[in-house]
């Protein structure tokens, strides 16, 4: 996926997110902070609540909201991340299958490193846990484009959770899991052992936070 799949690809989590304020359908871009909202209608209503699914400031110790994406089409979502034309089809399938509700991508900074906090709602459960498998294949089966291979670091206080890294965990770090009808990532640019504490610390409050 684009923004957070160029993070994923050797650079995880760069700043750069190329899918923000990009095409596609049913989007809205917000700057400044989490509650400079400005969505549209159809955006509003779709998203009602789901922006408590995500990393709020300083959640992630030092970060702050920088801009946020919603979408609400798999058309828009797909669009709007930049999915790689080979990748494109298989994951509109996948989101149509599991029944494709919304999703919000929110860019966080700290000044000198990006980072992110992505959600997706989905149709049930079982459809967040097959999205969850879908992606995670995907980010297993790397991406030509970044010279490194997956490799997974531990995750705690989270069941089922992944925390990896595609080329090493100095290019950037990255949580995944679902719960409930949801799937999230957390990540940032740049990785140590201090930073996996404090990304799996973040990942961990907002799984309690959401968590029903």
């Amino acid at each position: 996926m684009g923004a957070w799949r160029t993070l994923t690809a050797g650079v995880a989590v760069a700043v750069a997110f190329p899918g923000c304020g990009s095409g596609g359908d049913n989007s809205s871009s917000t700057t400044g902070s989490s509650s400079a909202s400005s969505s549209t209608t159809a955006a509003s209503s779709a998203t009602s609540g789901i922006r408590s699914h995500l990393l709020t400031g300083n959640e992630l110790a030092g970060f702050h909201v920088a801009d946020v994406l919603v979408k609400t089409t798999p058309n828009g979502w797909v669009s709007g991340e930049q999915v790689p034309p080979d990748q494109a089809a298989s994951e509109k399938a996948m989101l149509e299958r599991d029944g494709f509700r919304v999703a919000v991508h929110e860019d966080l900074t700290n000044g000198s490193a990006g980072g992110a906090s992505i959600v997706l709602r989905f149709r049930s459960p079982q459809a967040a846990a097959d999205a969850f498998g879908f992606y995670l294949r995907q980010f297993k089966a790397g991406n030509p484009a970044s010279a490194g291979a997956y490799q997974s670091f531990r995750v705690t206080g989270i069941p089922h959770a992944v925390g990896f890294s595609i080329g090493g965990i100095a290019g950037g770090i990255n949580i995944v899991f679902h719960d409930g009808a949801y799937w999230y990532l957390v990540g940032q640019e740049g990785g140590s052992k201090a930073r996996i504490a404090k990304l799996n610390a973040a990942a961990r409050h907002l799984y309690h936070r959401v968590h029903s």
